[in-house]
């Protein structure tokens, strides 16, 4: 079991994942610009609609890894190898059913897949089946692995599964690369992916298995406590899993059925940019939210609010910025990338921009409520609004097109979960005023609003190469941290993120 300290995991999780995402966004960059230099723009749409598609039939997981993950932290905490085994075991069985639903559920779809698919390339019609099903095996495969990446995650070693991430995926792309070049073939390009899950997956298991040696232990069927927990926490997450699913992957299956998959395929590049914004900051949050579990689990009610309150200033500064260099800079870098041909309507950037930072804003609520077990709270006000989401993306789609589909999602959340999640974190968790947690979002989102429209006046030039356009993004991020840091300098949140600095730099130079 791993013995090493909150903060020293926690600084590991997030190094080994910001190394892992960097790597893997460099390698996006060069394998997607290979991708549209040797195929055509309609498989690149066939990416985010099969990628959504399967994000729906992902639906059959319902929601259990959040619940399954939370009964782990306490038998870790009490170094409970027993108990783990008799769970892991488990959670196995569980995964193995969703994997053959998945797996069932997507054959069914193959008689309709002509029809679902906007596109007259034919090439891509002739081969849409082995297409789809290599897309299909490719999901499918992670759920007979996912129990074992549990406990990892759980027990603070995501590093781990960084590790193995960053040599699979760079030998993975170098090799779709040459395959782009070679044969010119988006069938060779899967195949190639879905050995690089299936090899991942393995090595996951493999070191899981030396890690964790109580694993291969005979296993004996959990307490009727602990499932009846499971039950009810897995029915809870299913919902807000049902929801989130119909709200992130309903976009582009929308998009293709009114604008066509062209056109899908140059928006998935405005995704391919918020992808790797997200992914980056991501990692910061699946870095600390074993400790914030940690935390919640033992600690008194001011140490919450207190790394509640710095996890929340950190989510505004890293999300902020990135909604900021996604609505002043997507355009720019696209057309310096690619060219100005793929470029959409005037306002799909800030469109883009807006969802990335209502959600991103959600994620210090999100790891809270998770880590103090709230599940149950606010399930259908999310069911509710996914549903919301649905109906306005369906009119507005068919009012104003791609940017009234993009509009949607934000109406919807800002009239559900933005609001309820912390509300739930803040007077149950916290025992605090909601009050408190609305002044402070207005806050942040007028120092949001003034930085860009700052820039945006003082950016009324063509940005037409990769060094301007990174002189740009470095200002822009200079000039964010510090209106911050003026605004904010004497609060606990920039003291704390300061001593956590100052401790880091000590640690890398006393090496």
């Amino acid at each position: 079991m791993n013995t090493d300290s909150r903060v020293k995991n926690s600084f590991k999780n997030i190094g080994f994942g910001f190394a892992t995402q960097v790597v893997q966004m460099l390698l996006g960059f060069v394998s997607r610009t290979v991708f549209i230099s040797y195929l055509a723009i309609e498989y690149l749409g066939a990416q985010g609609l099969f990628a959504n598609i399967l994000g729906l039939l992902a639906l059959a997981e319902l929601g259990v890894g959040n619940a399954l993950m939370y009964s782990l932290y306490k038998p870790i905490a009490e170094k409970d190898h027993a108990l783990l085994n008799d769970l892991i075991v488990l959670f196995k069985k569980i995964y193995f059913y969703i994997g053959c639903a998945v797996a069932a559920a997507g054959l069914l779809l193959l008689p309709f897949l002509k029809d679902i698919v906007a596109t007259e390339h034919e090439i891509l019609m002739r081969d849409i089946y082995i297409i789809y099903l290599l897309y299909l095996a490719n999901s499918v495969a992670s759920y007979f692995f996912s129990h074992r990446y549990s406990i990892l995650v759980a027990d603070q070693r995501n590093y781990i599964v960084s590790k193995i991430s960053i040599i699979v995926t760079t030998l993975q792309t170098l090799m779709q690369i040459l395959s782009l070049v070679l044969f010119r073939s988006f069938i060779i390009f899967l195949i190639i992916q879905v050995a690089g899950t299936f090899v991942s997956n393995l090595l996951v298991y493999l070191k899981t298995n030396k890690q964790y040696p109580f694993l291969k232990l005979p296993a004996r069927p959990v307490s009727r406590d602990i499932m009846h927990q499971l039950k009810v926490n897995t029915f809870s997450t299913a919902l807000v899993k049902f929801s989130g699913a119909i709200v992130n992957n309903s976009s582009n299956i929308i998009i293709n059925a009114f604008v066509g998959l062209a056109l899908l395929g140059k928006y998935y590049n405005y995704l391919l940019l918020v992808s790797m914004a997200t992914s980056l900051v991501i990692q910061v949050f699946q870095g600390l939210t074993s400790s914030v579990a940690n935390v919640n689990a033992g600690a008194d009610r001011e140490k919450k609010i207190e790394i509640f309150n710095v996890l929340n200033f950190l989510n505004f500064l890293l999300y902020g910025l990135g909604a900021l260099g996604l609505a002043l800079f997507a355009d720019a870098f696209i057309k310096v990338w690619i060219g100005e041909q793929y470029l959409l309507g005037p306002y799909t950037a800030v469109l883009v921009a807006l969802n990335f930072y209502i959600v991103g804003m959600q994620n210090a609520v999100w790891t809270f409520k998770s880590t103090m077990g709230f599940f149950k709270e606010g399930r259908w006000l999310i069911v509710f609004g996914a549903f919301l989401n649905l109906g306005l993306s369906i009119l507005f789609g068919y009012l104003w097109g791609l940017e009234g589909i993009l509009i949607a999602p934000v109406l919807s959340r800002l009239l559900t979960n933005a609001w309820y999640d912390p509300k739930i974190v803040f007077e149950k968790g916290l025992q605090l005023n909601f009050g408190v947690y609305i002044w402070r979002y207005f806050v942040y989102a007028l120092i949001i609003t003034s930085c860009y429209l700052l820039f945006k006046y003082l950016l009324a030039f063509d940005i037409g190469s990769f060094p301007l356009l990174a002189l740009a993004v470095l200002a822009l991020s200079a000039f964010f941290v510090a209106v911050n840091f003026v605004c904010y300098r004497n609060t606990q949140e920039v003291r704390y993120l300061k001593n956590m600095l100052g401790g880091l730099k000590a640690r890398l130079f006393s090496k």
